[in-house]
């Protein structure tokens, strides 16, 4: 009886060491960008090209603030955390400080600058400011 235990055990261990070796799990293909984030790398690369061509003066100021509010909301979409909607916040409020700062530029060289230009910045602002205000007290 003694060596039927013995034996029996031996075949235990044997098939157990045999399944307990673990395989390495199978190679995970490189997983693709979101929707979200090609979404995102969309929107900024229409808001570059929408600011060359506003400095090119091929686009109004309501058309390139259409490109940024795209990024804020792929930005909100892709981080929609606290933290994440306060960054692509002050992210388009940053890409409305550099066109403030090109019409001031603009101004202070006494090149023409549309009346309406001035009044969408102005507008456009003053509307960063507010979101981050609603966004903070949230």
């Amino acid at each position: 009886m003694h060596r039927t235990v013995i034996h029996q055990g031996l075949i235990l261990g044997t098939l157990l060491a045999t399944f307990s070796i673990a395989q390495p799990p199978p190679e995970k293909p490189p997983s693709s960008p979101s929707l979200l984030e090609r979404r995102y790398k969309a929107a900024l690369k229409w808001y570059d090209i929408a600011w060359i061509y506003y400095r090119e003066k091929r686009i109004i100021a309501p058309m390139l603030y259409g490109a940024s509010v795209a990024v804020l909301g792929a930005e909100r979409d892709l981080r929609p955390d606290p933290a994440g909607r306060i960054a692509a916040l002050e992210a388009h409020r940053k890409r409305f400080e550099q066109l403030e700062s090109l019409l001031a530029a603009l101004k202070q060289k006494k090149l023409v600058v549309s009346s309406y230009d001035l009044a969408a910045a102005e507008y456009f602002k003053l509307e960063v400011e507010y979101l981050l205000e609603k966004e903070k007290a949230r």
